[in-house]
């Protein structure tokens, strides 16, 4: 069995940003969506083109349609693998101010709650004998 690495709990979403940069030089810049979130990183898919390797520098642009205002992300890559003509990356994030981090994690937040309330289909209970 393999060990849990993970420090925090993450919250599944889809928060559309933008890809900024890629250091070292590399890919496109273009659309990319984080799909969960933690207090310490976020796994991002996006349409790069090239693989990443481990240790390479992101940088992000989250747009919030809600405050009317952009903010930057940097993250560090700690593992990336390619699926269905995507690239998948697990990101430590380096660079996000405290404000910026507590929206991102709330936005987060908000859709895992949602996707908690939907209701679970029911299994039908086993029926009781006729007295």
């Amino acid at each position: 069995m393999s060990e849990e690495k993970r420090k925090f709990l993450r919250f599944e979403c889809l928060v559309p940003v933008e890809l900024v940069e890629v250091e070292p030089a590399g890919g496109e810049a273009g659309a990319a969506v984080i799909e969960n979130v933690s207090r310490e990183g976020i796994r991002v898919v996006l349409d790069l083109g090239t693989e990443l390797q481990p240790g390479a520098d992101l940088q992000f642009k989250i747009h919030s349609s809600e405050q009317g205002r952009s903010r930057s992300l940097q993250g560090q890559v700690i593992w990336a693998k390619s699926q269905d003509g995507k690239v998948e990356v697990g990101l430590r994030i380096k660079d996000l101010d405290q404000s910026a981090k507590a929206d991102l994690l709330e936005i987060g937040y908000n859709q895992w709650r949602k996707g908690q309330a939907k209701p679970q289909s029911k299994a039908k209970s086993p029926a009781k004998p006729s007295e």
